[in-house]
Parts: C-alpha cells; structure tokens; sequence
C-alpha cells in the first residue's frame, strides 16, 4: 500500500487538479466565512460607523465600534464552562445573573461557533467530491488500475489506498478553512468562546462525515468506473449533508403527534412555583433518547416533559430515520426548527451518537465499494 499511496501523491503533485483544489479551497474558505462573520451584529460593528440601539435581554443600549467589544463573552469576566452550562445545568446565580440580566452577546456568540463548527465540513467535502472523479477517474480512463492489478497489487489495497489519499486530503482541506476562520476571527478581533469538551466532539463528527462522503464518492466510482456516476453519487451526498432532510421530516411527524399531548396543570404549576422561588437558574434539562426531546427537572424531580407517541411502531421508524442522520445535530442547531443548547447535545451523547452513525455509513459504503470492486472485470 506504501508503493501505492506515495505514487498516487507523487501523480497528484505533479497533475493540475491538486493545485486547483487547494487554490478553490483557500478562496471559498476566506470568502464564506467573512460572509457568515459580517452577518454577526456584535464582529461586523467593529468596523462599521453605525450606532444601533438594541434591546437584548431586556436591557437597551446603544452599540457602535468603540463600545461592542465590551458585551461579547471575552469581557463578561465569566468562564467558558460556566457560560455553556447556563440554561441547562445549575452554576453560581451571581453568574447565571451576570450573563442573563446584562447586554451581551454570549448566547450568540456560541451558537454561531457552534453552527460553524457543524457546516465546517461542508466546504472542503465539496472540494473532495469535485476532486476524486477527476484525479481518481484518470485511474481507470488511463488504464493505472490496470496496470496496478497487473503488478501485483490487490483491489482492497488500490482502494484502500484511495481512501487514505482523500482522507489526508480531507483534513488538509479541513485545516486549510478552520485557518480561514481563524483569519476573520483576528480581523474582527473576537476571541470566541471555546469549550473543549463541546467542541472537540462536533470537530469530530465534522471529520467523519467528511470521510464518510469521500468514502461513498469513491465507491462509486471503483463500482462504476464512471466519473459521472461519481458526480452524481457525490453531488446527492454533499446535499444531503448540506441540508436538512429525512431527519427534519421526521422531526416535523415527530412534533405533530406530540401536539395532542397536554403538560398537567399540576406540572405547570410547579414549575412556575419554583422558578418564582428559585429561579430559571435551577430548572435544568436533560436529553430523552427515547422521546427525542428534552425535559425540563428540578434536582431530580421531572418538571415538563412530553409523553411518546401513541404509535409504538410510527415512534421507532421515526427515530430510526432521526438517528441514522449523522448531520442530525448540524442541522438541528443550523435551522430555527429544533434547537438544543451545544453542552446539552455533547453530555448527553447526541454527538456521539451522529459520530456512530457516520462511522456506520463510512463502512457499510467503503464494504460494498469492496466487494463489488473485486468481482467486477476492469475495461479500460
């Protein structure tokens, strides 16, 4: 597989579409996320001569260049763990209050990191689906894959080593717009609100759902032997990860059949009893597989939550279609839809379960781009 691996790069350095991928790559990554930057209120101000008066949490003030630096999250003198825990889990009231009941722009502020670390993938998965029928398609239209079998290489390790080649592509791709991102973040002098244990998972399923598409590209390419075939097979998978689909489907059933499910008065009672006494503060969330929602407790003591469909079987299709979604999360937390705060969805596994799932797709489609690919004859 070494001889194999080190030829492929030894042709990509020396062929055009390399080049051509990387210079697309370095001008789509810097263009796309200014564009997503500049649509943010609290960076774009920074260079701006406007004055906006807002109204955010309840408190007025006027915003411009000289003073919008002082309500993002750098300057709430408030730690990053404790900013991503509010809203879901209990933290000191002195910093709950702080961040709830004075104008800043923290909630924002991770939620726009978060959504970008889950379209992150996107970009460069686009690049590797143009590139692998043109770099990877030549294999087969010059005869390479021929002459490689002849010499003795197995088809497992011809693909196998195609699929370590576009997955080094795929991060260098990966790290070429996370470097863009960076860039704008020095531009609009913001230092976002980074928290490891939440965003190193969603880094991860950005990275295997990158995988998994060159991976199914590339099946379908060693299955047909056709770069069109490879296109459209690319085309369909980078659509599908860039939009919501049979997830938000289900989600929208799922929702409809809770809408005859009424919360008891007894409940709602409570809870605004303990939110008159306590607090939002100590009200705190946690994530039902089984219901895919969340529900609101008081220690532990359930407050609000929402029974299962009626339909045992309806409940089972519909979650199945839900979580064999690995985009699942990035497009929840994408669209207006479904939202569900970034520390909920990484505690309470969620993450792990897309980043399963994309493992899932990655070897099922690489086992079945295999077996084909073995019995197949090559006509080149």
């Amino acid at each position: 597989m070494k001889k194999i691996i080190a030829g492929m790069f030894f042709r990509m350095i020396r062929g055009f579409e390399i080049w051509i991928l990387l210079a697309l790559t370095v001008i789509c990554a810097l263009f796309f996320n200014y564009k997503a930057m500049d649509d943010e209120m609290y960076l774009y101000m920074l260079h701006s001569d406007e004055t906006v008066r807002e109204d955010l949490n309840g408190v007025a003030q006027d915003v411009n260049a000289g003073n919008v630096k002082q309500f993002r999250f750098e300057n709430l003198g408030v730690s990053v763990e404790d900013a991503y825990r509010a809203r879901v889990e209990t933290i000191e009231q002195a910093t709950f209050d702080r961040l709830e009941d004075t104008y800043n722009y923290y909630d924002q502020e991770i939620r726009f990191l978060f959504v970008s670390l889950g379209s992150i993938h996107l970009l460069p998965t686009v690049m590797i689906i143009l590139f692998i029928p043109f770099f990877f398609g030549r294999m087969f239209s010059d005869g390479t894959i021929k002459n490689l079998i002849a010499g003795g290489h197995t088809r497992g390790s011809i693909l196998f080593s195609s699929m370590i080649v576009t997955m080094v592509l795929d991060l260098i791709a990966l790290l070429i717009n996370i470097a863009a991102f960076a860039v704008w973040c020095v531009y609009f002098e913001w230092k976002p609100p980074v928290y490891m244990p939440v965003l190193v998972p969603m880094l991860i399923l950005a990275v295997l759902m990158m995988f998994m598409a060159s991976s199914i590209c590339l099946s379908g390419l060693f299955i047909s032997s056709k770069k069109t075939v490879s296109f459209v097979v690319g085309f369909l998978v980078a659509l599908y990860l860039a939009f919501p689909s049979s997830s938000m489907i289900a989600m929208v059933v799922l929702e409809s059949s809770y809408q005859n499910y009424e919360i008891s008065q007894e409940a709602i009672d409570e809870t605004k009893a303990i939110v008159q006494e306590k607090g939002w503060n100590y009200i705190e969330q946690k994530f039902d597989y089984s219901q895919f929602t969340y529900t609101y407790y008081y220690g532990d003591k359930e407050l609000l939550g929402i029974n299962p469909p009626s339909n045992p079987l309806l409940n089972k299709v519909i979650l199945g279609m839900l979580y064999l979604d690995p985009a699942l999360v990035s497009h929840s937390v994408a669209s207006n839809h479904w939202y569900a705060a970034p520390y909920l969805v990484s505690r309470d596994g969620l993450l792990t379960v897309n980043s399963i799932t994309a493992v899932l797709w990655l070897t099922v489609s690489t086992a079945c781009g295999l077996l084909i690919f073995r019995r197949k004859e090559i006509h080149c």
